[in-house]
């Protein structure tokens, strides 16, 4: 956590220690710049590189919007073995579907679309996060993102074509 001082704000801060695949970040940062503002889609401040005293590396900051309100995992878990209420999946849905509206128009695909990755603030505004897997353009070599989440047909199209078409 951290403080935006033009915004007089508390922000997340993701702190990369390891920059290894370069343009998997200025992908992701691309993105999040470009897609920011929405309602559904976590608001992007800034990034720059720290380098921390006794340390020979850069460390890359990473300032976005604060969601306190926990994943939308965590509010599964937090139900212990019962369902959520069908109200509160119809409002998750429908915030979720106004973000992947809003990056389609933009051509860009998330790829991981999953519980982890979705953030709800204090006022329980559902908030898309983690564009580390997103694709501009609309076609991908294969599908990104955790397996557990694929659908069906995406599965099946990987293993007959080969190629992974994102088109809806």
């Amino acid at each position: 956590m951290g403080w935006h001082q033009i915004k007089r704000k508390e922000v997340a801060v993701k702190i990369i220690r390891k920059i290894e695949d370069q343009d998997t970040i200025l992908n992701e940062l691309e993105i999040l710049e470009k897609v920011s503002g929405h309602e559904n889609i976590i608001s992007f401040y800034g990034a720059f590189h720290q380098k921390p005293a006794r340390r020979i590396n850069q460390e890359l900051w990473i300032a976005t919007e604060l969601c306190d309100g926990g994943s939308v995992l965590d509010l599964i878990k937090s139900k212990r073995n019962r369902s959520l209420d069908e109200s509160w999946i119809a409002y998750i849905c429908k915030q979720v579907l106004q973000g992947l509206y809003h990056l389609r128009k933009q051509r860009i695909l998330h790829c991981d679309v999953k519980p982890d990755n979705l953030m709800l603030t204090e006022d329980a505004v559902v908030k898309i996060i983690d564009f580390g897997g997103a694709v501009t353009g609309g076609k991908s070599d294969s599908p990104a993102g955790d397996m557990a989440y694929l659908s069906p047909e995406a599965i099946v199209c990987m293993s007959k074509r080969g190629e992974f078409d994102h088109k809806v």
